[in-house]
This record gives structure tokens, C-alpha cells and sequence, in this order.
């Protein structure tokens, strides 16, 4: 079997499994449910708890992303957030969302000139 005809089974292989996994239902735990316990930082940076009431503020902290199963992952998340690169990459979206309203991808372009 020569090079082409390798690469040509490969294909077919690839294209079966694609298929086999698009047709595959995935099964998504649904979370939180109803008094799911979660965890959250709060405006200080401190790791919360609540429990799941589905109300506006439980919505809110889906929306952007501040709710977690464990303690670990909030207190992770955080650590996340605390990097020099991560507060500097928001400051930018920050700017580019204030400044951007009227384009309809949010993307901010930012160019450097040096002497280097």
C-alpha cells in the first residue's frame, strides 16, 4: 500500500468517525438543579457558597461565568484572574466593549510601534 492509498484510508476513517460522533446524542448533566450548592467570588475576591434558587443573582453569576461545583474551582478561577496577563487581556475587552458598541464582532485590535 503506497503513501496515497494510506493517507485515502485515513480519510475514510476520519469521515466514519465523524459521522459516528455526530450522530451520537450527547448526554450534558444538567447543572445546577434546584438547591445545587455552588460556589462563587464575591466582590472582594473571597471564595462564597449559596445554593441554587435559580433568581436573578444565580442567573447573573451563570451569565459571567462565577459559579463553580467546588471550592477549588473558584479559588482557581481566581488565581486565574490574578494573572498579570488575564487583568490586562479584561482591561482591553473592558475598553474595546466600551468603545466598540457599534461593531458587530467585538474584537480589539491593538498596535505597538517601537524603535526596536
Amino acid at each position: 500500500m503506497n503513501t496515497l492509498d494510506k493517507i485515502k484510508q485515513l480519510e475514510d476513517q476520519l469521515a466514519a468517525l465523524r459521522k459516528e460522533v455526530e450522530n451520537k446524542p450527547i448526554k450534558q448533566e444538567e447543572w445546577p438543579k434546584l438547591g445545587d450548592k455552588y460556589y462563587y467570588l464575591d466582590a472582594e475576591g473571597d471564595t462564597e457558597y449559596d445554593h441554587f434558587h435559580n433568581w436573578e443573582f444565580d442567573k447573573y453569576l451563570q451569565q459571567i461565568g462565577n459559579m463553580f461545583k467546588t471550592e477549588e474551582e473558584a479559588k482557581a478561577y481566581k488565581q486565574y484572574l490574578m494573572k498579570p496577563s488575564t487583568s490586562a487581556r479584561a482591561k482591553l475587552q473592558m475598553w474595546a466593549d466600551k468603545n466598540n458598541e457599534n461593531f458587530e464582532d467585538s474584537y480589539c485590535y491593538l498596535f505597538i510601534e517601537t524603535d526596536l
